[in-house]
């Protein structure tokens, strides 16, 4: 079940030379090392790098490190790499380091969060909060 839907925003420091637009085309981020968390949604995140700019004999430079995504734009500060990250985590303020919009020729890139479960699972709390998806979300949207 979709639960929601989030844009994709670059994070980089206020010194990157592209810090000054509002707007970033993905291919503008071709040459740059992505730094990302391995904890969600980072490996959503580095499947759409992937998906954006990965070609033939060329894959993107992607670091993952097992930290924190707050101790992954902090590590932007410094001006080491380019991130991406969900539009919400444009509500925290980091000195030094600026959100962009990231789009393509299809426009701005998007995530999706979802909820999965075994339609066989029968459990109680299960029930309630399937049923409390279905009123606040996508009501047609569980059979």
């Amino acid at each position: 079940m979709s639960l929601w839907s989030e844009r994709i925003v670059a994070a980089l420091s206020s010194r990157h030379p592209l810090s000054n637009s509002e707007v970033i085309d993905w291919s503008d981020l071709k040459e740059e090392t992505f730094l990302l968390s391995q904890w969600d949604p980072g490996s959503d995140l580095r499947n759409l790098i992937l998906k954006k700019l990965a070609a033939p004999g060329d894959t993107p430079k992607i670091e993952t490190w097992d930290a924190s995504n707050e101790r992954v734009l902090g590590m932007l500060e410094a001006g080491l790499h380019v991130s991406i990250h969900c539009e919400s985590w444009t509500n925290l303020a980091y000195t030094g380091v600026r959100f962009r919009e990231l789009r393509d020729a299809s426009g701005p890139s998007h995530i999706t969060f979802t909820a999965c479960w075994e339609k066989h699972n029968k459990n109680p709390a299960l029930t309630r909060f399937l049923e409390t998806l279905r009123q606040t979300h996508h009501p047609t949207a569980l059979t």
